[in-house]
């Protein structure tokens, strides 16, 4: 992680020579690329080297600006390998990424059956924006944020804060929490996120009321 690796997709040949190793590297279980510089070529080079079968159980490819153009089609390879932890905060996502990793949770697949943990911190879920540092627009697209809280209950850890959640994405965030089946030991959704007094106290209580 922190290493400019492909200077924002300006430079990918050593990180697609990596990248075609690793599925032949069958030891090596988690990776991390973190704040690497890495764009939508880049991450298409993750993507298939995911795809080609690489035996990772952790991957973190947060602070990178992937939008939901590169996220999507890595999620779609991610679905076929046994990952526990996924790291995808900070990667400029929002409602499409959502959709889509609801999608791959519900799917029945290698990576809905292992993964535990994902942190989606610093990503727009719910259609906000930051404008001179305050959220606007908050739960302005929720779409895919409510199919992502119906198969969050598969989940052990969770992290959506400083996602611009408002009150409505609380409230459906509660919903999945309340399930009697949600295996979530640990949730971080409270901080950064404008979800008001009422979206605060909603999640307050319904944690206290569902211990783990």
């Amino acid at each position: 992680s922190g290493n400019a690796i492909t200077d924002y997709d300006r430079d990918i040949s050593g990180l697609t020579a990596l990248c075609e190793a690793l599925p032949a590297a069958k030891n090596l279980t988690a990776i991390d690329f973190s704040n690497c510089g890495i764009k939508v070529k880049g991450v298409n080079e993750i993507a298939k080297a995911v795809f080609a079968g690489a035996a990772l159980n952790s991957l973190r490819c947060g602070s990178n600006p992937i939008t939901d153009k590169g996220m999507i089609p890595l999620l779609d390879a991610a679905k076929g390998i046994g990952l526990t932890e996924l790291d995808i905060s900070k990667t400029e996502v929002g409602p499409p990424t959502a959709a889509k990793l609801a999608e791959v949770l519900a799917d029945g697949t290698p990576f809905s059956a292992a993964v535990k943990k994902i942190n989606l911190s610093g990503c727009p879920l719910t259609g906000a924006e930051k404008r001179g540092g305050n959220w606007c627009k908050i739960d302005s697209d929720m779409t895919g944020f409510i199919a992502l809280c119906g198969v969050l209950g598969k989940l052990h850890e969770i992290n959506m804060s400083d996602c611009g959640l408002g009150a409505a994405s609380a409230g459906e965030f509660a919903k999945a929490v309340s399930d009697a089946d949600a295996a979530l030991t640990m949730a971080c959704v409270i901080g950064n996120n404008p979800i008001g007094s009422d979206g605060a106290k909603l999640l307050i209580e319904v944690f206290d009321s569902h211990p783990k």
